[in-house]
């Protein structure tokens, strides 16, 4: 049987516990809608992976043998999942230091101290380092380097990521062909493959784009030429997509007047549970209602060589370019303030 506490038991409490227990209670913040309450909870449990990661790298220090190892594993994993490097890179330091001959372990902190550069904008020497630790990297009989092919891809995508923002296109490149060149499993020989064509489409003529909006409306790319456009590959059923969109609204206010535009291409209809434009619809239909989401947005059927998805080389979303108005691209899959920069570089 579990205690239910009524009114009498809970005074009675409130009484042993004293006034500061009764005061932190009145003190429980208040919110004005769910979406803050989420963000506020969200910011809390990301603040107790970074005590966590520090807590583990203090005991780590303290651990020998296989002991520390466990610690130092599940350190670095946090900081690969929760996407904090810099909280985990004096660990990374630390772990290097040692005579540890775990070769998964010593790669997570290559990456990690890699990643870190990279957030401090050492680009260049960021990829020296990657490049000298898979020069080194102990192999597999076969030849092929002891990474966990699992976390090669959320790795490789951490730093590509921040080489993008900070628009070293060059050396994402080379990341990629470097990942290429050293791995042979098909996921991951096709992740950084298709990141290398998105790569490589850089001031190049963007494809031509034709589709029908949830209206029946044909909408082609070029019905923007001369104006810098965003094309924006997303679906309803993606929360990074859904949480672009204030963004979205507040870029097209800001610079619409300037000529910049927003195409969105939907790909709700792709899910199997969905598998038509038909059906997929009226969802999208009102999910734009809903959300103000007033740019144009084609929606994609299953998978065609005459697609969007496939003619930008788009097999995950959230995907941006950024066309300028010669319809070249220019950027790809920026977000938050290079985003803002590039739109007002490109309208200028």
């Amino acid at each position: 049987m579990r205690f239910r506490p009524t009114a009498i038991s809970l005074c009675l409490l409130s009484s042993l516990l004293g006034p500061s227990a009764r005061a932190q209670d009145v003190a429980r913040p208040s919110y004005a809608s769910l979406e803050e309450l989420k963000a506020s909870y969200a910011k809390q449990l990301l603040d107790l992976d970074r005590h966590r990661i520090a807590d583990m790298a203090g005991l780590a220090a303290k651990q020998k043998g296989e002991d520390a190892e466990t610690t130092y594993r599940e350190l670095f994993h946090i900081a690969v999942v929760r996407d904090l490097y810099t909280e985990a890179d004096p660990a990374a330091d630390a772990y290097l230091k040692t005579e540890s001959a775990d070769p998964g372990n010593r790669a997570m902190a290559v990456f990690i101290n890699v990643i870190e550069k990279a957030n401090r904008g050492q680009y260049d020497e960021s990829l020296a380092d990657l490049t000298a630790f898979f020069q080194r990297a102990p192999v597999k009989d076969d030849g092929k380097p002891r990474l966990d092919p699992d976390m090669v891809i959320p790795i490789g995508e951490a730093y590509l990521q921040r080489l993008i923002r900070g628009g070293r296109y060059d050396i994402a490149k080379k990341v990629c062909e470097l990942a290429l060149a050293r791995r042979s499993e098909p996921n991951i020989r096709s992740h950084f493959a298709a990141r290398m064509a998105r790569i490589n489409m850089l001031d190049k003529p963007a494809p031509q784009i034709v589709g029908k909006d949830v209206d029946g409306k044909t909408i082609r790319l070029s019905d923007f030429k001369g104006k810098v456009v965003l094309v924006d590959f997303w679906a309803t059923w993606c929360p990074p997509c859904v949480a672009m969109i204030p963004e979205l609204q507040a870029l097209q206010t800001r610079y619409g007047k300037d000529g910049f535009v927003i195409l969105g291409v939907n790909l709700d209809a792709r899910r199997e549970d969905v598998g038509s434009i038909a059906k997929a619809t009226p969802v999208v239909r009102q999910f734009l209602l809903d959300s103000r989401a007033s740019w144009p947005s084609l929606l994609v059927g299953p998978a065609s060589d005459a697609d969007p998805a496939a003619l930008f080389g788009v097999d995950e979303i959230p995907a941006s370019f950024l066309i300028d108005r010669t319809g070249k691209v220019v950027h790809i899959e920026l977000s938050g303030s290079e985003l803002d920069k590039a739109i007002k570089a490109a309208l200028k």
